[in-house]
C-alpha cells in the first residue's frame, strides 16, 4: 500500500475550489512480482491513480510516470498544481553532492569500549 496525494476540484458553496485528497492505494497486479524489476517508487514519484469503485480499494497505482512524462505532462497542463511536482527533500544532497556527517567533540577511545 502506498500513501497517495492528489488534487481535485470540487464545490464549495457555490465556488469551485481545489481540495486536497490523501489515498491509500495498492500497486496494480503488473507492479507486483515479476514486473517490480522495471517499476521504482519513491516518496515525490508521480504516479496514475485509478478509481477501482470498489469497497475494499478504491484506488490503484497503474503506473509510475518517468522524468519525460512528467515534463511533457506539465507542458500539457501548466495550470496543473505545482505541489503534484514537488520533489521530498528527506535524503537530499549536500552542494558538493556527498554526505554532510555531524563531527564529534570528543574522540572515542576504543580500548574503553
Amino acid at each position: 500500500m502506498m500513501e497517495c496525494f492528489f488534487v481535485v476540484d470540487e464545490e464549495i458553496g457555490g465556488k469551485t475550489r481545489p481540495v486536497d485528497k490523501l489515498v491509500h492505494a495498492p500497486l496494480r497486479g503488473g507492479l507486483r512480482g515479476r514486473g517490480k524489476k522495471d517499476v521504482w517508487i519513491d516518496v515525490g514519484s508521480v504516479v496514475l491513480l485509478a478509481n477501482t469503485g470498489l469497497g475494499g480499494t478504491p484506488w490503484k497505482i497503474m503506473s509510475v510516470f518517468n522524468d519525460r512524462q512528467i515534463a511533457r505532462y506539465q507542458e500539457l497542463r501548466p495550470d496543473a498544481d505545482k505541489r503534484i511536482f514537488a520533489r521530498a527533500s528527506t535524503d537530499a544532497p549536500t552542494e558538493d553532492g556527498g554526505v554532510e556527517f555531524i563531527a564529534e567533540d570528543e574522540e572515542v577511545d576504543v580500548d574503553d569500549i
